[in-house]
């Protein structure tokens, strides 16, 4: 039973470290996630202003 007993405990303490990895590597991906999102936030902000300048150039012209 000894034997049995270690066989567990060695495939409990892999599946322990696998789950481990899987959810260090889902938490780097949820940052990239939010880094791009910060980003495109940003890059909308931009475009609002481009679009604000733009209009109030032509109205200067116009």
């Amino acid at each position: 039973m000894a034997v049995v007993d270690l066989a567990q405990s060695c495939l409990l303490v892999g599946l322990v470290i696998h789950i481990w990895r899987i959810q260090s590597s889902l938490s780097s991906t949820l940052r990239l996630v939010a880094q791009l999102s910060d980003l495109v936030g940003q890059l909308l902000d931009d475009a609002a202003q481009l679009t604000d300048f733009v209009c109030q150039l032509l109205n200067t012209f116009m």
